[in-house]
């Protein structure tokens, strides 16, 4: 008997929770899982795929990793309400880095776990893209030559001043009218370049050593000085270390510059249709994030150097070969997109 009563007692609760539950599971679908739904619904079959991976990954988590991504994406939400998204934008930049690397060094990268050597991994590997960038676009190889120092901003200035000074007499000073400052330096590189000059060229030992004495810091200075092996480096290729340098040091200013601008998608588009059909196939041939950031280079070139050819300014810098082999060309219609 008391079995039975007992019974009726636990029928009695779940009838009074059900009733009590009813209005809350009769209630409108949540708006937002009706429009996660959609977004799902409008997927491609590989974006669908995608995102059963992205399930399968998360569903193998532990539960501590399962709320450190739970964290992140909170954290993510409040960066996009009340940071403008600079956290977001971290990410896109991120992602699109990831496309540059090769199969080996994607896998390199996936098999380390601990967040301080991932650090590091992705450290060496952008120095090792940088340097790999500067010997293709300088045409030296650098492991010879050994480290190229990373000027102050002043140094930098000085030593730009001490070569634009030496470079002007060899220009007409009608070419210069209406530059100044860096432009103007950057005018007189770019006309240097146009008669096939070379700063290497210009590089006296009196130049070469009035430019030592500019730079304020010693370590800089025994950079140019020396070579990879610790050895003094001969005239030559001390003059062959400052050009280079001075090429690393514009490169590092326009990427500055590149990140304090804001470019839109038709600027960009607007810059490739201007180009002529050689530079739009040269242009074709790099990858996606390549592809966009040559065409913010051109169009922080037009905008803010006053329409400086800036191949030109690389060809006056440049100690190696006179021009950068050309890779094949693909077919037009597989153009990057120029899109974020």
């Amino acid at each position: 008997m008391m079995d039975a009563r007992r019974l009726l007692v636990t029928f009695i609760a779940v009838a009074v929770a059900a009733i009590v539950a009813m209005p809350y599971l009769l209630r409108g679908e949540d708006p937002e899982l009706a429009e996660r739904r959609k977004v799902i619904a409008e997927m491609n079959q590989a974006q669908r795929e995608r995102l059963e991976r992205n399930l399968d990954q998360y569903l193998q988590l532990t539960e501590p990793q399962r709320e450190e991504y739970q964290l992140l994406h909170a954290e993510l939400l409040s960066d996009t309400a009340h940071n403008h998204g600079r956290a977001n934008q971290s990410l896109h930049t991120f992602r699109e880095w990831l496309q540059t690397l090769s199969p080996r060094e994607q896998i390199e990268l996936s098999e380390v776990h601990d967040s301080a050597a991932k650090v590091r991994l992705i450290r060496e590997m952008i120095n090792r893209h940088h340097n790999e960038s500067l010997e293709f676009r300088s045409g030296e190889p650098l492991r010879q030559l050994g480290p190229i120092p990373s000027l102050k901003p002043e140094d930098l200035e000085r030593v730009l001043s001490l070569i634009s000074e030496a470079a002007e007499r060899e220009v007409s000073p009608a070419e210069l009218e209406g530059f100044e400052g860096l432009r103007r330096t950057l005018k007189v590189f770019e006309l240097m370049g146009r008669k096939n000059e070379k700063l290497t060229t210009l590089l006296t030992e009196e130049r070469m050593n009035a430019v030592l004495k500019a730079l304020s810091d010693d370590s800089d200075r025994r950079m140019l000085e020396y070579v990879a092996d610790n050895r003094p480096a001969p005239p030559q290729v001390s003059r062959v270390k400052l050009a280079i340098t001075v090429f690393k040091n514009l490169e590092v200013a326009a990427q500055r510059e590149l990140r304090r601008q804001q470019v839109t998608t038709q600027a960009l588009q607007a810059v490739f249709d201007e180009l002529p059909g050689a530079e739009q196939d040269e242009l074709l041939s790099l990858s996606a994030s390549e592809f966009r950031a040559e065409l913010r280079r051109r169009h922080v070139d037009a905008s803010s150097s006053g329409r400086i050819n800036r191949r030109s300014v690389e060809q006056f810098l440049r100690p190696g070969r006179e021009s950068r082999p050309r890779r094949t060309t693909p077919a037009r219609s597989r153009r990057p997109a120029v899109s974020e």
